[in-house]
């Protein structure tokens, strides 16, 4: 079973980016529409362990900022052995 962060669209972004709790980013995403990240679909979350993920908008720079980190939501990938 597949899990997804979602949330709904945020006015003024450019583009969604995923983050580990120590702000390594391991995603990003176009912001054409609701925020969609299937956790399944990426590779720096496929070793087995809990990963601490937040989600950020991030803007352009000139009229808009980036968002704060969202609040933060724990993925737990099972050994496949």
């Amino acid at each position: 079973m597949a899990m997804h962060i979602k949330g709904a669209a945020i006015a003024n972004a450019s583009f969604y980016r995923l983050f580990l709790e120590d702000g390594t980013e391991v995603a990003t995403q176009n912001a054409s529409g609701e925020i969609d990240f299937d956790l399944s679909t990426i590779e720096a979350l496929s070793t087995a362990g809990t990963y601490r993920l937040g989600v950020k908008a991030i803007g352009d720079n000139i009229s808009w900022s980036d968002s704060e980190m969202s609040n933060i939501v724990e993925y737990k990938v099972e050994s496949t052995t």
